[in-house]
């Protein structure tokens, strides 16, 4: 496994057997569609896009949409474009998007956050390319904790999924995001927290 990539994106919770896994992932998709319905976007952007779930979830809404899908791992990239050639893939860090500022209407960075070393930095980067949306989730601390340790798994580490280094509930992640964005609705969708809103944009 190459350096620097975080761990807890190698468990593809969407392809698992468990059936409480199966529960909730159903459940992070109603939630992801809900908040999506809500918002009218013809460029999007999505950070950390993985094995390309999120980027179905959309084509299942908004089919004819212009969608650029990036992530950090080249495999990853490689493999997530066979299966959604409909959209424009990109390797690159949320830190350092190569996208001019103000060019699309939604950027969307479900469970990346979490990942980071420092979460601000990627904000202030989705910030400046983007012009309008966001969607963002994270994981609900410490219930997602918890919830691991009810399945016994990484119990060495108190339930963390590995490569999860920031850790929010939903008073600290309002407190996290509120310099960025204007928070349209926050909410539990257990055992994620789910945020829409729209940038902030700095006066110049």
């Amino acid at each position: 496994m190459k350096k620097n990539i975080p761990l807890g994106n190698y468990y593809n919770k969407y392809t698992s057997n468990n059936l409480l896994v199966k529960f909730f992932v159903n459940k992070y998709k109603s939630a992801f569609q809900y908040f999506l319905t809500r918002i009218k976007a013809d460029n999007i952007l999505e950070i950390g896009s993985g094995e390309g779930y999120i980027v179905r979830y959309v084509r299942d809404i908004y089919p004819e949409v212009h969608f650029f899908a990036s992530d950090i791992d080249w495999h990853f990239v490689k493999s997530s474009a066979k299966n959604n050639s409909d959209a424009n893939w990109v390797v690159c860090f949320g830190e350092n998007l190569p996208f001019s500022e103000n060019t699309f209407d939604l950027v969307i960075a479900c469970e990346v956050l979490e990942h980071v070393s420092s979460p601000e930095l990627v904000l202030k980067e989705i910030q400046r390319v983007g012009n309008g949306w966001t969607i963002l989730s994270v994981p609900n601390e410490p219930w997602w904790q918890l919830l691991n340790l009810a399945r016994m798994k990484y119990i060495k580490s108190f339930g963390n999924t590995p490569g999860h280094i920031q850790h929010w509930n939903l008073k600290s992640f309002s407190n996290l995001i509120k310099n960025y964005i204007i928070v349209h609705n926050i909410q539990y969708v257990f055992p994620w927290i789910f945020a829409i809103g729209k940038f902030k944009k700095p006066e110049h």
